[in-house]
Order: structure tokens, then C-alpha cells, then sequence
């Protein structure tokens, strides 16, 4: 299974936005007054905070690939694309994943499933309401990843995550 995480505009606004008004701060800084080299910080700032914008979230796309190894294990996959360069940047085994929930749904979330170690943000778009927060353990680490996957695919990783009993069964001990 195989999800591609549409692009919303906001992104591209905030961008373009960021942009525009550096521009214009830019172009106010030509003006003959005090605070000129104040004016043109700011605008080097909006412009940093555009190109950070375009980079990571316009310019960037995901691919989350769901899917059954030979083991009889599944598998998550994430690539990331930018232009017609595609690399995996993840590989999660769903049998390590402890829990997958919206971040809107538990803001919160350290206090109910504790602290993590690592956090990765493979999220297209920004914002709260789109990411889902899959939390897994590698070893001794217990690592947070950010995605926006589609509701077939959380259906699909919810039915081959393990239940808190198959949890309980395999740990050593």
C-alpha cells in the first residue's frame, strides 16, 4: 500500500508571503533614516524563514510504502523526494510500533506514553491537524516519527500493530 500525502497551499503562501515582505523590507531599507541596518536584519530574517518554508515543505515530497516482507513481518517505508532525487529516510518495522495517533487528538502525548528519544518530521504540510505521530522502540531508544498518512493506511498499520498482550509475550523475561 502506498500513500502520497497531498500538498495544501498553505505552505506555498506562507512562503511566498515571507518572501514578498523581505522584499519590501529590503526596499525600505534603501530609504535614508536610522534604524536601516535594523530593517535589513528583519528582511534577511523573513527570507530565511521563506527559504526554510520552500525547502521543507514545498519543494519536499513523501511517499509512505506500507508493506510485507518475506518474514511474514510489515514493514513502513518513507522516501523523500526532492526534484528526481528519492531516498528512504525511514524503515519502521510495525511490530516495534507501540502506538499511532493524530497529534491534534493527544497534544500531550509524552505524559501518556512517555518521554521519547528522537523525533522525525516527515510531514509535507504544516501543522497540527494533518500529522499522525507513530511511536516505535529501536533498542533502547523509543523514537517519535510525524507523518500524513491517509485513513486506509492507518487502518492498514493499526491492523498489523501488535496487541498489548503479543506486546507482553515477546518481551524478555
Amino acid at each position: 500500500m502506498t500513500c502520497i500525502p497531498k500538498e495544501n497551499k498553505k505552505s506555498r503562501r506562507i512562503a511566498f508571503a515571507c518572501m514578498m515582505l523581505g522584499i519590501l523590507l529590503w526596499m525600505i531599507s534603501s530609504l535614508d533614516f536610522r534604524l536601516k541596518a535594523l530593517v535589513q536584519l528583519a528582511a534577511v530574517g523573513v527570507m530565511v524563514v521563506g527559504l526554510q518554508f520552500l525547502l521543507r515543505y514545498v519543494l519536499s515530497e513523501y511517499r509512505y510504502v506500507l508493506e510485507d516482507d518475506d518474514y511474514g513481518d510489515t514493514d513502513l517505508m518513507i522516501f523523500k523526494a526532492q526534484g528526481s532525487r528519492e531516498v528512504k529516510v525511514a524503515h519502521i518495522e510495525i511490530s516495534k510500533v507501540t502506538a499511532l495517533f493524530r497529534l491534534a487528538d493527544e497534544p500531550d502525548f509524552e505524559n501518556k506514553y512517555g518521554k521519547t528519544n528522537n523525533r522525525f518530521n516527515y510531514c509535507r504540510n504544516p501543522g497540527r491537524d494533518v500529522q499522525w505521530v507513530m511511536i516505535y522502540c529501536d533498542g533502547e531508544d523509543r523514537i517519535d516519527v510525524r507523518f500524513e498518512p491517509d485513513e486506509a493506511m492507518v487502518a492498514a498499520i493499526r491492523k498489523k500493530m501488535p496487541t498489548p498482550q503479543e506486546k507482553d509475550e515477546s518481551a524478555p523475561g
